[in-house]
C-alpha cells in the first residue's frame, strides 16, 4: 500500500489482494487519471511492479488493472 500511495500517477487503488505460494501474486486494480497516455501507464506499471517484487522477492507476480479516475472525485 505504501508503495501505491507514494507513487505519483497512482490516484488511489482498490481491491489489493495478495496471495502466497509457490509463486506468490500482488493483485490490484489502480486508479488513473483518464488521460494517461497508454505510454504513461505502461510506464507506471512497470515502475510499480519492479518496485513491489523489489520490496518482496522478484518472482512475485504483479497484476494490475487501470481504473479511470471518475469525474468530480479524488484519489486517495
Amino acid at each position: 500500500e505504501a508503495i501505491l500511495r507514494a507513487t505519483p500517477g497512482v490516484e488511489s487503488f482498490h481491491d489489493l489482494t495478495t496471495r502466497a505460494g509457490k509463486v506468490p501474486h500482488v493483485d490490484v486494480d489502480v486508479v488513473v487519471r483518464p488521460e494517461m497516455s497508454a505510454r504513461a501507464l505502461h510506464d507506471l506499471f512497470l515502475g510499480l511492479r519492479a518496485q513491489v517484487q523489489a520490496e518482496l522477492e522478484a518472482s512475485v507476480r504483479v497484476l494490475m488493472h487501470a481504473d479511470p479516475l471518475e469525474p468530480g472525485r479524488h484519489g486517495n
